[in-house]
């Protein structure tokens, strides 16, 4: 599945039943990663979000990526209690917060996450 996946990726990016079908498979094995990948590329946000919390903190970037392409203040809000610790009781580096407000445009939450980091 996984070099099916690379050429769906690189290939048909677009396909986004493809991709469905592959986050689902993805899915039913544990590799929530991947699953959230496709599920981004599925257009099935708040789902690829999800995953992407589930698969960890190494995933933070790729959460950034989506939730600033797609522009939804639900999205938004989910990730910032994410990465605040709200979710799980773990906060993150404030250097994620800084990033996803500088990826999303809102350049005053920014510099007030800038300023704390500084401090």
């Amino acid at each position: 599945m996984d070099e099916y996946a690379k050429i769906v990726l690189k290939h048909n990016d677009r396909d986004t039943d493809e991709h469905l079908k592959i986050a689902q498979f993805y899915e039913g094995k544990s590799q929530w990663g991947k699953a959230a990948r496709h599920y981004d590329r599925a257009e099935q946000y708040s789902k690829a979000l999800k995953l992407y919390m589930s698969e960890g903190e190494t995933m933070i970037p790729s959460m950034i990526e989506m939730v600033a392409k797609v522009k939804l203040d639900s999205l938004t809000h989910e990730l910032v209690d994410y990465l605040m610790g709200e979710t799980d009781e773990i906060p993150k580096e404030p250097q994620w917060t800084f990033k996803l407000y500088r990826a999303i445009g809102n350049v005053q939450q920014a510099v007030r996450i800038a300023i704390n980091i500084a401090t």
